[in-house]
């Protein structure tokens, strides 16, 4: 009996490894992996939820999302700010006229807005600092904003109910921020949400173009999201050194250095 009970405690540990080493699991992986039968794996995925250690979806499980190191919002915006506003104008200047846009909630993209020259353009949004801006100014373009749970600390609307929203629209350019880049991947981020509402946001786009200055690009050991051969064009300051920018470049993106 207390050996059985090993084996169990020793299974339940090294599938909340795998959880956490992959981020999102299925079900069907976790049964090949550990070689057990389907109830079994359901079973210690619901003790593991009642502990508060995984949150269970349809078909498989991910872990709680965890308190993220990222600044505010409010601390972001004040750094490099020269940098992104260079880069902001850059991006604002790729947006033509009548086109349908998205864009992301980032403090560089918030910068974007006083750039914008384009006319009869329609605008989407997560960012409750760029809603602020449009309540708080005047701006000639529509404005639509998606539903979902709002991130107060980091001033965006995110949770399923985005990302569900998200998979019925279609968009002529995205503009994409990103706190994480990796120079050998793409884009990174913190939770399982994220990465997929930016996966759909991908994937429901003409085009997608990241912004975000050089300071962002390191080696992070966070969660994989945007591979850059699936971003279009990524804008960012003239301090990118040549040699990420060359290894950028090609992964097939076409990288605009700005300043």
């Amino acid at each position: 009996m207390t050996e059985r009970l090993n084996k169990r405690n020793i299974r339940r540990e090294a599938i909340c490894d795998e959880i956490a080493k992959k981020q999102y699991c299925s079900v069907h992986d976790l049964m090949a992996r550990f070689k057990v039968s389907e109830s079994t794996i359901k079973r210690d995925l619901d003790l593991m939820e009642t502990q508060g250690k995984v949150k269970r979806v349809y078909g498989g499980v991910f872990l709680v999302e965890s308190q993220t190191d990222l600044p505010s919002f409010q601390q972001r915006a004040k750094v490099s700010r020269e940098a992104k506003e260079v880069i902001a104008k850059k991006a604002a200047e790729m947006i033509c006229d009548g086109d349908v846009i998205f864009l992301d909630a980032g403090s560089t993209i918030n910068y974007m807005l006083k750039y914008i020259k384009a006319k009869d353009i329609v605008v989407f949004t997560n960012s409750v600092s760029i809603i602020l801006e449009m309540v708080n100014n005047d701006y000639d373009f529509e404005v639509n904003v998606v539903s979902g749970k709002l991130l107060k600390n980091h001033s965006t609307i995110m949770g399923i109910q985005t990302i569900n929203e998200i998979d019925g629209l279609y968009f002529d350019k995205v503009f994409l921020s990103s706190a994480y880049i990796d120079f050998d991947y793409g884009v990174l981020v913190d939770t399982y949400n994220e990465k997929m509402y930016k996966s759909k946001l991908v994937k429901c786009s003409n085009t997608v173009i990241l912004c975000s200055d050089s300071s962002k690009i390191k080696s992070w050991n966070k969660m994989k999201c945007i591979r850059f051969d699936d971003i279009d064009y990524f804008i960012t300051d003239k301090y990118l050194p040549l040699d990420i920018f060359q290894r950028i470049k090609k992964q097939g993106t076409e990288v605009v250095r700005v300043g």
